[in-house]
């Protein structure tokens, strides 16, 4: 019995070792592509991922401090804003995955499934959920019938 005890809890250490030791990272899909963006991810990576994912598409904005997508995600739907802000250091500090409607942004729908697997359910205020991730804040936000301040969309910090 001792040793049964002893085999589990050496299981459990190595496993959250092995957990601690790679950077924490999350998925994100734009037209078919699964990008794998963790905390070590830096401006260069980010930039040529978003690039080969959106490939013929132009940033709509491109400077040291911000890499910005608009593009349409669904045929017939409005544009889906994917946008990357970075420290002086090249480090993201943000990304935001963002659009007026639910149905115009399979990119944040399949963000949120992802979430709700991983990370529970997620706690609930008004009109947004929010989860804490491997070192990553999660933001979701919906709110539906505003006009142009409609919005579905999520947003990840650094805690």
């Amino acid at each position: 019995m001792f040793i049964v005890r002893m085999l589990t809890v050496l299981a459990l250490l190595c496993s959250c070792c092995a957990q601690a030791a790679e950077p924490e990272s999350f998925p994100v899909t734009l037209r078919g592509k699964t990008l794998t963006i963790s905390t070590e991810s830096d401006r260069a990576t980010l930039a040529a991922q978003l690039s080969g994912a959106l490939a013929g598409e132009e940033p709509s904005v491109l400077t040291v401090e911000r890499i910005q997508y608009d593009f349409i995600a669904v045929q017939g739907e409005g544009p889906v804003t994917v946008l990357v802000d970075f420290d002086n250091k090249g480090r993201w500090i943000e990304i935001v995955i963002e659009s007026s409607l639910k149905q115009q942004n399979p990119v944040a729908q399949e963000l949120v499934g992802w979430l709700a697997v991983n990370a529970g359910q997620g706690r609930k205020s008004g009109k947004v959920t929010s989860w804490k991730q491997g070192g990553l804040a999660f933001r979701f936000r919906e709110v539906n019938n505003a006009g142009e301040d409609s919005v579905y969309g999520v947003t990840v910090s650094r805690k």
